[in-house]
């Protein structure tokens, strides 16, 4: 849905907002986790930020690339988010061991907290849709799912997601 809704509202926005609401997920986390369900919860948070940041994020890179270039750029957005992530999986594991895991998760809140100025400074405003009849994200999603293809591609991409992150886990 926050992908859709980039197309309506400036991406940058939505992935500063991502970035903010992962600062109270980690931040939250580290402070107030008390068992399974707090824990859930703030990371469930932790998870809508990511989904404000990835996408949309993508959503600009795709905005301003064309032709080949699109599909390299889209690439190594994937890839670098990819290594990115790997590596702050390694960083918050040597972290737990020197200074435990609420530190460990209150430090990680300086990640997201990045993505706000530099989203907001150093990126182009991302391409808004400019049609005069509004289209809900519903209903474009049902234009898209009716397409076998496109369907087909999106199963798949989200069966490589499950195996993506499951392998980081």
């Amino acid at each position: 849905m926050l992908a859709g809704l980039a197309d309506k509202i400036d991406a940058r926005k939505i992935v500063a907002l991502g970035g903010i609401v992962g600062v109270l997920g980690s931040l939250g986390y580290s402070l107030l986790a008390q068992g399974f369900a707090s824990a859930l919860l703030l990371r469930t948070i932790t998870g809508v930020s990511l989904a404000g940041i990835y996408m949309p994020g993508l959503k600009l890179v795709s905005d301003y690339t064309e032709g080949p270039l699109q599909n390299r750029f889209v690439s190594f957005y994937t890839a670098a988010f990819g290594i990115g992530t790997g590596i702050s999986y390694l960083m918050a594991g040597e972290l737990d061991v020197l200074v435990g895991w609420r530190w460990t998760f209150f430090i990680s809140s300086l990640g997201p907290a990045l993505v706000i100025p530099g989203v907001l400074l150093l990126v182009l405003a991302g391409r808004l849709r400019t049609e005069e009849e509004p289209v809900s994200i519903w209903a474009a999603f049902g234009t898209v799912w009716r397409e076998k293809e496109v369907r087909t591609y999106i199963l798949g991409y989200a069966a490589h997601m499950w195996e993506l992150f499951s392998m980081r886990a």
